[in-house]
């Protein structure tokens, strides 16, 4: 895995942590959903929030928390 901040052709940036984050939801299915967002200079993009898969899930009205 690259440890280096990729650049895509708009100049805007990915933070490695979106990288290692996007990882860890696809294959271990660590996360119910990730935010990503800009920062204020609009130059990168950083994981502003994460959920664990047992967060309620406030559209279907459900608590996936299986006890």
């Amino acid at each position: 895995m690259c440890v280096c901040v990729c650049a895509q052709s708009s100049g805007v940036t990915v933070a490695q942590e979106c990288v290692a984050v996007f990882t860890e939801i696809k294959l271990k299915q660590k996360y119910r959903y990730v935010v990503y967002s800009l920062t204020d200079d609009l130059k990168q993009i950083h994981v502003l929030k994460t959920a664990p898969p047992s967060m309620y899930n406030q559209n279907s009205g459900v608590n996936n928390n299986k006890a």
